[in-house]
């Protein structure tokens, strides 16, 4: 058969036949103006590239080089109907939802349309596909079930079919579980009113069964894969209209409970039940008892009264009771108890008509105010409570930022409303003039409204969602997201005698500054590196069928994971082998590097020295050689080295040092994604290529760090002169790299740059890195070493030896010592 080829063309089928060049023919009508066209490859090309310049859609589809459909497929017909008859021995009539695509409906009554034969099975090969002919006879409201190995004719049948037709694909090529897709989907024929027998998935069982064999019980388990929400009485509401039913909820702080995030809000070293957990078990209960979901109950509370605090246990439960009193249209008086205690008591009622208006604060901060660029970070905010002996945890930490007098700012929005509505109480206690341990008694009103709070929250650069805050003095009002408290009033806690806290245990170990073979104990690392090479190694046999050569040693025996890694350097690698390969490998890995590129910068190989102690031993060895307690760190290709996030926290144990750090790359652009970190840290970013000069503004810095593992440095000669140069006299360089001749580092380096250009090498052994440190006149100090190729290098810049004074001393008059 002649190579041909096919594409899909933005045209009718009137207008393909009246546009299609010589040789090439209609092959398949999808939809009105979609046509797939076959043909000999040469015209194909020169018919695709006029449609284009012309400005219609054409693609290429793949079909391995043949041209199904058309005319080239005369000349094996005869063979394929020899072969057809052999399997299709008595051809059997076809019922009427036959709906045939290869025959045009005013033949559908001849013999050859009439029965499922070898005759029927060939002329559809060499026949053009009527798709969209056919699909006007399915009629609304169809059940259309697609069975083909993938289900690449969805996008078809959208468009071909009534918009009332429910289309069901059985297998996807993408999925991870295709048996699971496969169930599912009939399931679905099932809730469509379609009865499927799974009996026949499996072989016919003749009963009785012989003696002796096995029970299948023991092996069907419960799946607890997944959760489901099963309601449960206290879902529904209890008793009937003007009751006072109480509804009991069971506070369990244990790790497994969902709770468990309570025991974050910890005061003067009790862990205490919120104020605010409290208002949302009640909103909750109203929600119920209105038989709706709380996310969409706008709800108002007034008269809110504290009367004590619950400290919730280590171990065990408590029981808090929720009682609505007053069951009527306008309000409802509640009460929060324990154990017949009173704790909570208020008004609570459905909100009718939100006012939108009134979460639009009007009384900000000034922004004239000399002061108001200044603002306390999450860290600074929680120092000033923790003096006042609020010891919140993570989980209750939700002021991200607030300005100096602590009236505005931003806080975190986790869909939790017990932590969100806490960081409001929190800002209102931390713009108070008196650091005390003040705790809510008492709140005027609290105004709710879900789909407002939904509005007005935003994402910060993609990463956490946030609303703005603002504390009004004045009203005595605090405004965040969807939420407005009015009259929050703070009572004077004592504070409790503070216990003796356990001490701080440190110790000091002798850390040589040569190790090799680290790591080598750690056996997720281990599983990790063999599910690399496996990967590793079909990646080599898929690129060395298009004629490229991936060296990488040392994958002899690897074997290739049978399901798919969800994380890290392994996923990268996966997504690598799915790669279809049909123009420049070069290009199409750099478009999954740049995709995929956050997948390496946390990859626990390579970054196990990293998070490992070496790394610590290395910085506290520049640190012991400083000679003032003021500190200037550079990072180099910061943006896929990210050691601005290891670095200064190792740093920060010091308390009488000031570090001053700069992140740094090639383009402005690669520190975009860490911006909240930056700042979180309070470190500076400026632009440079080590294969440039060192700008003027970094100036002598006594540790330079470079994570050059995913990173390229392209000439590691010259960077290494000019990170030199970076050094002041007695600095350190500190480097992290993989090495040549090692299965990770020739993996990631074809990964990052599949074709080197000519003199050009992405990866040096341990020998040429130690040649390329003394040509650039430092000395290595230090040297950690993986197992599995990745290295530490900590190199120092020489300072000026002075010259020594000699005394004699072998006279024993002592003549040399001056006279008093």
């Amino acid at each position: 058969i002649p190579p041909g080829a096919m594409a899909a063309v933005g045209l009718s089928w009137e207008e393909c036949k009246q546009r299609c060049p010589p040789g090439i023919v209609p092959a398949c009508h999808n939809s009105e103006d979609t046509v797939t066209i076959s043909g000999p490859q040469a015209e194909m090309v020169a018919f695709l590239e006029q449609l284009k310049e012309e400005g219609v859609f054409a693609k290429e589809v793949r079909t391995g080089g043949m041209a199904f459909h058309s005319y080239f497929m005369e000349a094996i017909a005869p063979t394929l109907l020899q072969a057809l008859k052999k399997v299709i021995r008595e051809p059997r009539p076809r019922s009427a939802r036959w709906l045939s695509t290869s025959i045009p409906e005013a033949q559908w009554q001849g013999s050859l349309a009439r029965t499922s034969s070898a005759e029927y099975s060939v002329n559809n090969l060499v026949s053009p596909v009527l798709f969209q002919e056919a699909l006007y006879h399915v009629p609304e409201h169809a059940v259309v079930l697609e069975i083909a190995p993938h289900a690449l004719l969805q996008a078809v049948l959208k468009r071909g079919l009534k918009s009332s037709c429910t289309i069901v694909p059985l297998m996807k090529k993408d999925q991870t579980d295709n048996l699971e897709f496969f169930l599912r989907s009939v399931g679905r024929l099932h809730l469509l009113g379609i009865d499927a027998n799974p009996n026949g998935l499996y072989p016919p069982m003749e009963v009785p069964v012989p003696r002796g064999t096995p029970l299948i019980s023991p092996h069907i388990k419960w799946d607890h894969s997944q959760t489901w929400d099963v309601p449960a009485a206290g879902d529904f509401p209890s008793g009937s209209s003007g009751s006072s039913a109480a509804t009991v909820y069971s506070i369990d702080t244990s790790p497994e409970s969902p709770d468990h995030y309570l025991v974050d809000h910890c005061i003067d070293g009790r862990v205490l039940f919120p104020a605010t957990g409290y208002l949302c078990l009640v909103w909750k209960t109203l929600a119920r008892s209105l038989s709706q979901n709380m996310d969409d109950l706008p709800v108002v509370f007034e008269g809110v009264t504290l009367h004590q605090a619950t400290i919730l246990p280590k171990t065990g439960t408590v029981a808090l009771e929720v009682r609505l009193l007053e069951v009527l249209e306008a309000s409802r008086t509640f009460e929060v108890s324990e154990n017949g205690n009173l704790i909570v008591s208020g008004k609570v009622y459905q909100w009718e008509d939100p006012d939108p208006k009134l979460f639009d604060s009007q009384d900000g901060p000034d922004p004239t105010d000399p002061t108001a660029a200044f603002c306390l970070s999450q860290g600074d905010v929680y120092k000033e409570l923790r003096l006042c002996g609020y010891d919140y945890g993570p989980h209750f930490q939700g002021v991200l930022e607030a300005n100096l007098e602590g009236n505005a700012g931003q806080l975190l929005w986790k869909d939790n409303w017990v932590t969100f509505l806490d960081a409001m109480l929190q800002l209102s206690i931390l713009g108070a003039a008196q650091r005390s341990l003040r705790l809510p008694t008492r709140i005027i009103s609290l105004h709710i409204d879900p789909a407002t709070h939904r509005r007005k929250v935003y994402s910060l650069k993609g990463q956490a969602q946030v609303a703005d805050v603002v504390v009004s003095s004045c009203l005595n009002s605090t405004v965040a997201g969807g939420a407005h408290i009015s009259g929050l009033h703070a009572s004077v806690a004592p504070r409790r005698q503070q216990e003796q806290l356990a001490p701080v245990l440190e110790k000091f170990c002798f850390t040589p500054h040569v190790e090799g073979g680290l790591l080598a104990g750690d056996t997720a690392l281990q599983e990790e590196l063999q599910l690399c090479r496996g990967l590793a190694q079909a990646l080599q046999t898929k690129v060395a069928q298009q004629g490229l050569k991936m060296v990488v040693p040392g994958l002899d025996g690897a074997q290739v994971p049978r399901e798919p890694p969800q994380q890290g350097l392994p996923q990268l690698l996966a997504a690598a082998c799915q790669l279809q390969l049909n123009g420049s490998l070069q290009m199409e890995l750099s478009q999954l590097l740049a995709q995929q590129r956050p997948l390496l910068h946390n990859d626990p190989l390579l970054c196990g020295l990293l998070d490992a102690p070496a790394l610590k031993a290395c910085v506290d060895t520049s640190l012991e050689n400083l000679t003032s307690l003021r500190m200037r760190v550079v990072e180099v290709l910061a943006g896929d080295g990210c050691l601005y996030s290891r670095v200064p926290l190792l740093l920060s144990t010091q308390p009488m040092l000031q570090l001053d750090y700069t992140a740094t790359d090639r383009h402005p652009q690669a520190l975009e994604a860490a911006q909240a970190k930056l700042q979180e840290y309070n470190l500076t970013q400026e632009q440079w290529d080590p294969a440039g000069p060192v700008p003027s503004s970094l100036g002598p810095a006594d540790l330079l760090v470079c994570n050059c593992a995913v990173a390229t440095l392209h000439d590691p000669a010259t960077a290494l002169s000019n990170m030199a140069a970076a050094l002041k006299e007695g600095g350190f360089l500190l480097l992290h790299t993989l090495l040549r001749g090692h299965p990770l580092g020739e993996t990631v380096a074809f990964l990052t740059c599949p074709e080197p250009q000519r003199g050009q090498q992405s990866l040096l052994s341990q020998d040429e890195w130690e040649g390329l440190f003394a040509q650039a006149s430092l000395r290595l100090v230090a040297l950690k070493r993986s197992f599995y190729g990745s290295a530490l290098f900590l190199c120092r810049r020489p300072a000026p030896q002075g010259s020594p004074i000699f005394l004699p001393v072998e006279d024993t008059s002592f003549r040399w010592v001056d006279s008093l």
